[in-house]
């Protein structure tokens, strides 16, 4: 094993290697072609491939394990975006989706057999110790290699024909996340190809899936865990199972164990003892405040928020980590741009040779790589403006464009925003994003601290996110006006150099499939147009109210996670679709101002004093007006779906609602429930003064169908 590392800043980045010399330790022999420009490392067990600036490729190291790309070259000359290896190949993407393998031919090195599903059009590509699975355009999946490994999909060939989004490995198996939530795994069954035990949990709601050598572990949007593949491996979580039966935002896995990361930063860990499954030494310091977490196959270490570093696992191979323990202590990840190394000398652990060269500069490649549907998606901007005011920095790349090439893969459906974080780990929709984003980043947090207020937040945010996104979908898609602007505009976010062909295309395909999608999602037709309509006029009538008495967000002076939810919402309401932006610049000048403020909002100053828990006649207006609505819509739509019933009809305000029934929302109910039982008495009891005489009443009654009383309101 060997390590690389790339130092400096875009064009100027060199590389620094060092380990076992003919793992790729030893890049002497290319060393005047890694001097600069490189803007990406990928290793596999004894070679190494980095992709320049110019979209050449250079490789060292072993030559059957791919070291040697000299039968290849010509292809690797310019336009490669991505490498990516298996245990002993190399799998490069190019500008056009064209993959180029090279290594060893039974492990993928050798694509010829698929080589024309290869030629264009894939967007990821994915290696374990055997084979390879490549993601197209189209959401279909390419395989090859060891058919044992999953070179061989056959199997399962009519669930990967479409609407897959991200692939994930052990070392002999894949899993597959397809655009449902659901997963479909191929490859050894020991090592999680089969996943038939936990099938019926694996159906929908997955929105995360990791591997390591010999099982999988899923994440669905419940924060729930589900494990399998070798039990001692991990497969089997039984033993932790209700501290991951909720709230887990990541897991990682090494070579046979999982750490999981739960919202509070504490660490859950399972599978084999040795390697990392038993983190019991270390536990007083995983209980809080960890944000990351990486593992080699026989340990694990865990950066937590103020810097520090914990380790545990083989000691031998860097679960011990005394030697350097001054030096992570505090400023990781890379504060100064200095590397420390321990572990096993010959792997890596023993830096000394090339010091000098990791004392400073090493880039840091971090950034947050937001991979969004395009500006005119409300919750792809909300999580952009987070990013701005939290000044967070990241990559901006509209999925299916011209830039959407290379990236590492994406968590969820495609429609909604994802953020791809420094440890590769994706997270889709905007509030467990968010969430994620306050795990890790301690500054210009946007959940408030006082937990009633926090509640109130939650509960705003959700009504932004449900039932705000009505009126956007409704006047978008419900008067000519505003769908002969959605369908000459979108397109234009992906790109505004297409040939004229394909726009035109594309504005047809835009317009018959959101006109379908408003009246099947939203719920827009004839009988519920009054209502939405109305329910809009009365939201911007009260914000309008709430900054005209002096208050600059929905919490005082600081803004919320649901100011930013609004602010979605509103960029396409307020600010782009003509009837609205009509509407609200006439009635709600105010709201209109809110929006264009909240677009950046990177040099406004705050403090905690800024979030104001006083509940003002015009907040509590807001509230009034949230629940007017929404509560009882939610209330019946989760009877619904408890009923099996693929409609809502629902009187909201003495008026008849009828729309389809949404799971999602569902679930959405469920966890305010849950987070609302969970307060305190003291937050409690604040909660229900703010709430009293909202209409929220009836969304905290006590549910005969759960366990949980939700009837202290």
């Amino acid at each position: 094993m060997a390590m690389a590392r790339s130092r400096g800043r875009a064009a100027t980045e060199d590389v620094v290697t060092w380990g076992l010399a003919d793992a790729g330790g030893d890049s002497s022999a290319v060393a005047p072609l890694l001097a600069e420009g490189v803007v990406q490392v990928c290793g596999n067990e004894g070679a190494f491939a980095a992709t320049k600036a110019n979209g050449s490729v250079v490789t060292w190291g072993r030559a059957p394990s791919g070291g040697d790309s000299s039968a290849v070259a010509p292809l690797l000359a310019e336009d490669v975006v991505q490498v990516c290896g298996s245990h002993r190949a190399l799998a490069a993407i190019k500008a056009n989706g064209r993959v180029v393998t090279w290594g060893d031919a039974d492990a993928g090195g050798d694509s010829s057999a698929v080589a024309p599903l290869l030629a264009n059009s894939v967007v990821q590509v994915c290696g374990n110790d055997g084979a390879f699975a490549a993601i197209k355009g189209n959401g279909s999946v390419v395989t090859w290699g060891r058919a044992a490994y999953g070179g061989d999909s056959s199997a399962v060939a009519p669930f990967l024909a479409e609407g897959v989004v991200q692939v994930r490995r052990s070392s002999g198996a894949f899993a597959a996340i397809k655009v449902s939530g659901s997963v479909v795994t191929w490859g050894y069954a020991s090592r999680g190809g089969d996943s038939s035990a936990v099938a019926p949990l694996l159906t929908e709601g997955v929105v995360q899936v990791c591997g390591n050598q010999r099982a999988f572990a899923a994440i669905k949007a419940n924060g729930s865990v589900v494990s399998w593949g070798d039990a001692d491996a991990g497969g089997d979580s039984s033993a932790v199972a209700g501290l991951l039966a909720e709230g887990v935002v990541l897991v990682c896995g090494n070579g046979d164990a999982f750490a999981a990361i739960r919202a509070n930063g504490r660490v859950v860990t399972w599978g084999n003892a040795d390697n990392g499954g038993d983190s019991s030494g270390v536990a007083p310091l995983l209980v809080e405040g960890v944000i990351q977490v990486c593992g080699n196959p026989y340990a694990f270490a865990a950066i937590k928020a103020n810097g520090s570093v914990v380790t545990w696992g083989y000691a031998l191979y860097g679960g011990n980590s005394s030697a350097v323990a001054p030096l992570l202590a505090e400023g990781v990840v890379q504060a100064n741009g200095s590397v420390v190394t321990w572990g096993l000398a010959e792997r890596g652990g023993d830096s000394s040779a090339v010091a000098p060269l990791l004392a400073e500069g090493i880039a840091d490649w971090s950034h947050k790589v937001q991979n969004n549907v395009l500006a005119g998606s409300p919750y792809s901007r909300k999580v952009l403006s987070v990013l701005r005011f939290r000044r967070i920095p990241y990559r901006w790349i509209t999925r299916g464009s011209l830039d959407d090439k290379g990236l590492q893969d994406a968590a969820g459906p495609p429609l909604l925003p994802n953020v791809i974080f420094d440890d590769g780990e994706s997270v889709a929709d905007s509030t467990p994003i968010i969430k994620r984003l306050e795990l890790q980043f301690p500054d210009r947090k946007v959940h408030p601290s006082h937990a009633g207020l926090a509640f109130l937040n939650s509960l705003l945010e959700d009504y932004a996110d449900e039932w705000h996104t009505k009126h956007m979908f409704h006047y978008r898609w419900w008067f000519k006006p505003d769908i002969i602007k959605g369908g000459r505009m979108l397109p234009m976010f992906y790109s505004h150099s297409m040939p004229d062909a394909q726009y035109r295309g594309f504005e047809k395909l835009v317009i018959e499939r959101q006109t379908q999608r408003v009246v099947a999602v939203t719920g827009s037709n004839e009988i519920t147009a009054p209502v939405i309509e109305e329910s809009y006029k009365c939201l911007i009538s009260v914000l309008n109210d709430h900054f005209s008495s002096g208050t600059r967000f929905l919490f005082g002076d600081r803004p919320s996670s649901a100011d930013f939810a609004l602010f979605g919402q509103l960029t396409q309401l307020a600010l782009f679709d003509p009837t609205p932006s009509d509407l609200t610049e006439e009635r709600a000048p105010r709201v209109v101002g809110y929006t264009m403020f909240m677009e950046d909002m990177s040099g406004m100053d705050v403090t905690d004093v800024g979030w104001d828990i006083r509940i003002s006649s015009t907040l509590k207006a807001i509230l009034a007006e949230a629940g007017r609505f929404y509560a009882p819509w939610m209330v019946a739509n989760a009877a619904a779906v408890a009923q099996g019933a693929k409609e809502v009809r629902a009187t909201l305000e003495g008026k008849l609602f009828v729309a389809s029934s949404f799971p999602y929302q569902a679930k959405c109910l469920r966890w305010l429930r849950e987070e609302y039982a969970a307060l305190s008495a003291e937050a409690c009891a604040y909660v229900d003064e703010a709430l009293d005489g909202t209409g929220f009443r009836v969304m905290f009654e006590k549910d005969p169908s759960s366990a949980v009383d939700h009837s202290r309101l």
